[in-house]
Parts: C-alpha cells; sequence; structure tokens
C-alpha cells in the first residue's frame, strides 16, 4: 500500500559513534548523574497497598506526585506523594457494577484539579465505546471515549491519553487492526479526529504526548507496502491538521520489524521516541531503541545487552544527556554515550522479580519509576507456590541536600 505525503525528512541522519552498539553497565543501588547542587540517589518509597502493580505515574510537582495502580482482586487504586510519604488519594476512580474486573492504565495532568486516566471495564476489546476517567479536583468521573466508524467490526480502543486544559485532552489508540483511532476531549464528550493512518489496515497508535495545542505526537506501528512487515507509525498534530512524520528505518537484516512504543516533546525541535525492532511474532528477537528529532534531522541510540531484548516502555527526558528509560523490566539510563541499567532496589534475592513499568519527573533531580515485585507464597501444593505482587515505587532525589 502507498501511504500519502508525509513531512519532508531533510536527512535522516544517525549521529556518528551512535550506531555503534554502546557499552552497557550496570548500576545497583542508587547511584545516578551527579547534577549542578548535588548527587541525587535512589531509594524504594513505601507504598501502603497490598497486591497492587503500579502501572503508571505522573509527576506535577515535587510535592505532587500521582500513582496509577491495578489490583490482583481486578479494582484499582489511586496513590499519591505529598513531599513525605504515599498515601491513598482522596478520590477514587468508581468501579462499573456490571463489570468483575475494572483496569487502569496511563494518565496525564494538566493541572492538581485536571487529568485523564485511561481506563477498561473488562479485559478485552469493548463492544461500543471506550472509557476513560476525568478528574474535576473533586472527583473522578467515568467517560465514554469516542464511538469509532465501524464499531461492531472495528471498535475503538484508547492506549494513552494527554491533556493541555479541561477543554482540550486526546487520546490515541486503535480499532482492532483496522486502523489508528484518535480522539479529541472538546469540555463535552471525545469526538474522533480525522487523521493520516485512521484506515489502515494493521496499525495501531500506543502512545501520545504533547507540548502545546500546537505540538502532538501520537507513536505506533503500521504494515509496510508488502502488507507484512512493521515498520514505525508517527504522527504530528501542528494545530491545524495530522500529518504522517518520516522516520529512520529501524530494521536491519534478521530483524525486519519495528515499531514506535512511546514519545516524549519537549517542543517541536525536541522530541524522543522510543522504540524496538526485532521479528514482530518472536519477542526473544527485539531490541530497543532510542530516537531523537531536533527539528531538522532525527539520530537514533541502538540498544545493548545492558538494555537486553525487548522495547522501551516509557520515557523521562530530563536532559539531552539526561535520559530514563523503561525496558521492561528493567530500568535503564543513558548519558549520551552509553546505557546502564539502574537498580534502585538493590540487590535482591532470586525468587524476588522487580519489573519496572512507567517513570517520570520535574526534573533531574527528582525522577521516579514504578511497577511491581513478584514473589512466591507457600501453597497448599507441593513445588507450586503462589505468586504474590507488591509495588515497587522508587525515588530519584537529593532528599533535601
Amino acid at each position: 500500500m502507498r501511504f500519502p505525503p508525509r513531512i519532508p525528512l531533510r536527512a535522516a541522519a544517525t549521529a556518528a559513534g551512535l550506531t555503534a552498539l554502546l557499552t552497557g553497565l550496570i548500576t545497583t543501588g542508587g547511584a545516578a548523574p551527579a547534577s549542578a547542587g548535588c548527587a541525587p540517589t535512589w531509594k524504594t518509597v513505601p507504598v501502603p497497598a497490598n497486591n497492587v502493580d503500579l502501572v503508571d505515574v505522573e509527576a506535577l510537582a515535587p510535592n505532587d506526585v500521582r500513582f496509577t495502580g491495578n489490583v490482583d482482586t481486578g479494582s484499582t487504586a489511586l496513590l499519591g506523594w505529598n513531599g513525605k510519604s504515599i498515601t491513598p488519594a482522596r478520590g477514587q476512580i468508581p468501579q462499573s457494577p456490571l463489570h468483575d474486573r475494572f483496569l487502569v492504565g496511563h494518565g496525564s495532568y494538566s493541572s492538581a484539579t485536571s487529568g485523564w486516566i485511561k481506563t477498561e471495564p473488562k479485559a478485552t476489546w469493548p463492544n461500543i465505546a471506550d472509557t476513560l476517567a476525568r478528574w474535576d479536583g473533586t472527583r473522578w468521573t467515568t467517560t465514554p471515549g469516542a464511538v469509532s466508524p465501524d464499531p461492531e467490526k472495528a471498535p475503538a480502543r484508547a492506549n494513552d491519553v494527554v491533556t493541555l486544559a479541561p477543554n482540550v485532552a486526546y487520546a490515541a489508540g486503535g480499532m482492532r487492526g483496522q486502523g489508528g483511532f484518535i480522539q479529541r476531549w472538546d469540555g463535552t464528550e471525545w469526538k474522533a479526529v480525522d487523521h493520516p493512518a485512521a484506515a489502515r489496515q494493521g496499525a495501531e497508535l500506543f502512545r501520545i504526548a504533547a507540548s502545546s495545542a500546537s505540538d502532538v505526537w501520537a507513536v505506533g506501528m503500521q504494515r509496510a507496502e508488502d502488507g507484512t512487515t512493521r515498520v514505525p507509525l508517527v504522527l504530528h498534530y501542528d494545530g491545524t491538521r495530522w500529518r504522517d512524520v518520516e522516520v529512520p528505518s529501524f530494521a536491519t537484516p534478521g530483524m525486519p520489524d519495528a515499531l514506535a512504543t512511546t514519545v516524549v516533546t519537549n517542543g517541536p525541535n525536541d522530541v524522543w521516541v522510543g522504540a524496538r525492532r526485532g521479528v514482530y511474532s518472536d519477542p526473544n528477537t527485539n531490541t530497543p531503541l532510542l530516537a531523537h528529532w531536533d527539528g531538522k534531522e532525527w539520530t537514533t541510540v541502538a540498544g545493548t545487552a545492558a538494555t537486553g531484548n525487548g522495547q522501551i516502555e516509557a520515557l523521562h527526558v530530563a536532559g539531552p544527556r539526561d535520559v530514563w528509560a523503561v525496558v521492561s523490566p528493567n530500568l535503564t539510563h543513558w548519558d549520551g554515550k552509553e546505557w546502564k541499567v539502574v537498580t534502585p532496589q538493590g540487590a535482591q534475592p532470586d525468587d524476588l522479580t522487580y519489573v519496572y513499568r512507567a517513570i517520570d519527573g520535574t526534573g533531574p533531580n527528582d525522577v521516579w519509576a514504578v511497577g511491581v515485585y513478584i514473589y512466591g507464597e507457600e501453597s497448599n501444593i507441593p513445588g507450586q507456590p503462589y505468586a504474590r505482587v507488591r509495588a515497587v515505587a522508587a525515588h530519584l532525589s537529593c532528599e533535601g541536600r
């Protein structure tokens, strides 16, 4: 298939010295790049919730951090950091009595009193409309998303949401392989918006980010012209219309498929895209990639043995040489020269598995990474322990220094 005209790519260049596989190191405990005035360190912070898997973190201010989690019983948990400790949030998302499972995902806040969280009443594609939860500073209200053009054959599902104001938010997702889906909140309801990938077979958008109403980015995957190979899908909204953005070819011999999995924008000339390449049907072949757009050209950085197999699930860009990435299950850092795996939890017994899922921060000395750790608990069946989960929240800070 042929795609519509794209934003011209002046030079899909890869910076010298960045395309080579970079030497990987492992940092145990709290070491982090020193910033002006202090040397921040990582530490884990107690989370007052049992059996919770933290799936998202949104840092609004050093003393206002929001955590979103799913409980293994099928309910949800929202928590917050007040500068001293993590406590249950004063507002919780109401669970529909019609569904025995209710999941939450990524969220976004434009202020302390205005935000959205992706919700899902059940772990399957919704039949008609997706749902998102809205925070108005007082309570959470579950709101139906926009309906796809063909809700029976191609129901819409949001994968991510970003908000800019109480009356401006965008959500991105897909329509069960029938095209990418973007919807906009206008203060009253969610409405589907037109974009280049709306009818592309195999297209889906995974993440969306914005720095302003005229700088919104959505990333995901689509099928190449051969109808089989997956290639990155990157869209940009400039305040007038959505356009395709051409990116470098991430594929290499033996790794034909590539996906854009997350995005961070600090402005139209400072955009970071997390990705993966490999064989789509074999997750063991996945290699993470990081790409940066400076307004003129792309540069890419390949993952290494340090980052392991997988994809970049989340990014926090504290500076051009201070990039934190979740390459599940690991927390990793790129300093402009090399990747390092960081373990805020320090050395742990072999029967504990830490899985990081999301990261955010307010600056280089205030970064949060969240996820879950999994451990076994003795059961009444010999050799078959119960798998138990506990939330993990790790904080990079100077601790008042």
